[in-house]
This record gives structure tokens, C-alpha cells and sequence, in this order.
């Protein structure tokens, strides 16, 4: 792919700021040898910040901070990065304006995309521009209207409806009605946009890639999981990705995806866009017709399982591609060939539990770690270990990313993350989780008590 050599002297001198929400969502940054000087810099402590600090430097503000943008303006960060002697270079999950602006002040580096193309990809009616202009047969049909305007129609199996007036992430702008009633009773207000499109029936799924200047780099399809019960009361939203269940798919549909998502790559690049990007896609069960759902200009969820995996299994990860690319360093090969590397090497799945629709303050949270089936139906917690690594070989998982108790945790707000070496989907169904995992998936919840 490329020699550590290479990327190790082009980050020599620079100090890496990983920012982050919770620092367990940046699990997988022990593995990164090729970045010498990391650092991750938490917005809010979890319950595992201990146990990741173990792994991995980690300064957290010490503030009541709203939002990354602040972050990189707490004395915490200012001084870690003054007192290393190295540049700074800020690695987000997503860039904003707020975070272009301190890296402006400090003259620090942004590994990120710019705020102008993702405002574009993240609006819903540039981004159908965008992609009608790239791939207009993956245009999935919809409406961008007041939600007070449009009328439920009689022969509709259902409407996905996203909410544009603010953006949202993690699918929480994401609603589904399937009756008449549900989609009068969505809680939406008449004057506010929306963007109407009929419901798919079939399986949603989604890829990680990278759009380097010598190429787009793609990695394997996984199966998300939407809206389980007891992972979400909104039955549209995002609650992972399970990668073995979407083996399953024929092969036809994986060609099919990462030949969609290197043309989005290629339109990309075309626009100086660098980085990491994710797609979803709809697949509509009856026609196998293939529908992109959303680009998504940034990290993803599923990045922390992406970059574990694929360092377990020996590889560069697509993260350092991401540094790669906006470093403008040279691919030692074809891009289709890395993509070729990086098949069927992520395995496994990870799984969001989420807060319910109303903000709450827990006393009583469920503990990270190292959890294994005890009987049938029963789990236990075997030790505090949150590296998936220590689950390889067993029927075991790891939990992380829990929030503190006391800390007020905002509506349908992640409250956990699962990781397992293993599938947790029952086929193809993106919300049927498996017995095993619906069993822990409820053990753990009732461990949070209000």
C-alpha cells in the first residue's frame, strides 16, 4: 500500500489531535504506529476514559464545553499542543466553521474537508443535485416540501422523512411512517422543511472510503442497523453496522456499491475534495435496483471499527489513507488494488444503544467491558478489557462510550456502543438483531436507572 517509512517522516513533526465527543468512539488509535505524536481530545468524559487513557494519550478539557470548536480553544488543548514542540494537525469527525477557525488562528493543520463542500453534501437539496449530476440512476425519488404541504398518498407503503432545518447525525433526523396515522402523528411541525421519499423495502447499507488525489479507496460494504426497539424508540435510526451479515448480499450488489462509491470518489476529488467519506445506500428488495441515501463528508460511525479490524489484521488503515491524501502523499499502488487489500478484513459488527426521545440524567450507568455469555440468555461481565482484540476467539463482546452517571445525556443520544467479532443481524434484516444480542442488548439497558 504505502511504507510506514513515508507517512511516520511526513507526521515527524507534527502532533495529531484526534477530537472527539467521548474518547472510546476513537478506539482503534492504539494501533497507529505510522502517526508518531497523537493525542485525543475528549469534549465530555465517559465512563471508560480510564480504561482508553490506558491505551492511548488522552486530555480532556476539564470545562463544560458545547462543542469541538471550543474544544480546540480550552486551555487543555492550547497548552498540550504548545508544550509538545510538534505543529498541530486537528483531526475531527466532522468539520465546521468553528473548527476552521481555530485552526486558522493557530495556523495548525486540518485534516478535514472543507465546510463549503460539506454544507453542500449535507443540505438535502444540493446533495440530490450532487448526486443526479454524478450517478442519476441511484437517485432515490423524493420531495423537499413543508411537511404541512404534502398529503399522505392512499397507495404509499410508507414515507422516510427527514427533518432539514437542522442538521442532525446518526439518523436522529430520520423518521418512518408506514400508516397514514404515523405520518400525521410524527411530531413535526407544518412550516417545517422536510424531504419526502417513498419507503424502500430492503436492506440499507453502507461503505467507508477515502478520496485520494490518486484514487478512490473503498473497503468493505457492511449492513447498518436501523432502529431495533431495543436499541432506538425511532425505527429509523441509526444503531451501527454488522459487516458479516452483509456477506450474505450476492456479490452483484457489493460490485455494484463500490462502483457507485468510486464515481462519487472520482466527483469528488474532481471538486478538491480529500479525506474519508461514507455512503448509504437503499436496496430495493424486489428490483435489486440500488438507491444512495446520503453522502456523508466525514468520519463515520463505524471509523473506530473500521481502523481496529484492519490493524488486526496487519494493514495500514484507511485512516492514515485519509492523513495520506491530505498530505498529498503518493499511493504506492493503484487505488483499485489497496481497495483489493482491504477486502472481506472487517469483520464483525457494532451496535449504539440509544436514549429514549426526552433528555435524562442517569444514576446508575452499566459498566464498559469485557462481557460473555454466562447460560442461555444471560451475560456477565468477565473483565474491564474494552478492546475488541481480547473477544477474538470467543463468544464474547466489549462495551464502551457509556456517559458518566449524573450527566445530563440529550433525546435518542448515544448511551453505549457494543463491539462484537461476531455477526448480530439475523440475515439480511437490518433491525432483526440476533437472540444472543437482543438479550444482552436489554441486560444492558436495564442497568441504566434514572
Amino acid at each position: 500500500m504505502v511504507s510506514k517509512t513515508s507517512l511516520i517522516s511526513a507526521l515527524k513533526n507534527l502532533l495529531v489531535v484526534r477530537t472527539t465527543k467521548r474518547s472510546p468512539y476513537c478506539l482503534g488509535l492504539e494501533y497507529l504506529d505510522s502517526i508518531p505524536n497523537l493525542l485525543c481530545a475528549s469534549q465530555k468524559r465517559a465512563k471508560s476514559s480510564k480504561n482508553t487513557g490506558a491505551l492511548f494519550p488522552v486530555i480532556n478539557s476539564g470545562e463544560d464545553i458545547s462543542s469541538i470548536g471550543e474544544l480546540l480553544n480550552s486551555v487543555a488543548v492550547q497548552k498540550a499542543i504548545e508544550e509538545s514542540d510538534y505543529e498541530g494537525a486537528i483531526l475531527p469527525y466532522v468539520n465546521t466553521r468553528e473548527i476552521e477557525k481555530a485552526c486558522s488562528t493557530n495556523n495548525w493543520k486540518l485534516f478535514a474537508p472543507s465546510t463549503n463542500i460539506i454544507g453542500e453534501l449535507e443540505r438535502k437539496d444540493t446533495a440530490m443535485h450532487f448526486i443526479e449530476s454524478v450517478c442519476p440512476e441511484a437517485l432515490l425519488p423524493a420531495t423537499i416540501i413543508r411537511f404541512g404541504d404534502y398529503k399522505w398518498k392512499q397507495e404509499s407503503a410508507g414515507y422516510a422523512v427527514q427533518r432539514i432545518d437542522t442538521i442532525y447525525s446518526g439518523g436522529k433526523g430520520t423518521l418512518l411512517a408506514k400508516t397514514e396515522d404515523e405520518f400525521y402523528n410524527l411530531g413535526i411541525e407544518s412550516n417545517e422543511n422536510v424531504k419526502i421519499s417513498p419507503f424502500v423495502n430492503g436492506p440499507s447499507l453502507n461503505i467507508n472510503a477515502v478520496a485520494h488525489p490518486d484514487g478512490t479507496i473503498t473497503t468493505d460494504v457492511s449492513l447498518q442497523i436501523i432502529g431495533p426497539k431495543i436499541c432506538s424508540e425511532n425505527s429509523a435510526a441509526y444503531c451501527g453496522n454488522d459487516w458479516d451479515a452483509a456477506k450474505e448480499l450476492p456479490e452483484f450488489i457489493h460490485k455494484k456499491v463500490r462502483a457507485l462509491t468510486e464515481k462519487v470518489g472520482a466527483a469528488l476529488s474532481a471538486r478538491d475534495y480529500k479525506g474519508w467519506f461514507g455512503i448509504d445506500f437503499l436496496v430495493d428488495s424486489v428490483s435489486n435496483h440500488i438507491y444512495i441515501v446520503e453522502i456523508n463528508p466525514r468520519l463515520q460511525g463505524s471509523t473506530s471499527m473500521i481502523t481496529i479490524t484492519q490493524s488486526l489484521n496487519k494493514q495500514i488503515p484507511l485512516l492514515c489513507m485519509h492523513i495520506m491524501a491530505h498530505l498529498s502523499i503518493p499511493l504506492a499502488m493503484p487505488s483499485q488494488q489497496i481497495s483489493e487489500e482491504y477486502r472481506n478484513t472487517t469483520n464483525g459488527a457494532h451496535i449504539l444503544l440509544r436514549n429514549g426521545p426526552k433528555s435524562v440524567k442517569y444514576s446508575h450507568v452499566a459498566s464498559p467491558g469485557l462481557y460473555m455469555p454466562k447460560a442461555k440468555g444471560i451475560w456477565e461481565q468477565r473483565s474491564d478489557s474494552i478492546q475488541l482484540a481480547d473477544t477474538l476467539g470467543t463468544n464474547g463482546i466489549v462495551i464502551h462510550g457509556i456517559p458518566p452517571e449524573h450527566e445530563i445525556i440529550p433525546p435518542h443520544d448515544r448511551i453505549l456502543t457494543i463491539q462484537s467479532p461476531h455477526q448480530v443481524l439475523q440475515g439480511v434484516e437490518s433491525s432483526l438483531l440476533t437472540k444472543e444480542i437482543f438479550n444482552l442488548s436489554r441486560h444492558l439497558r436495564g442497568m441504566f436507572h434514572v
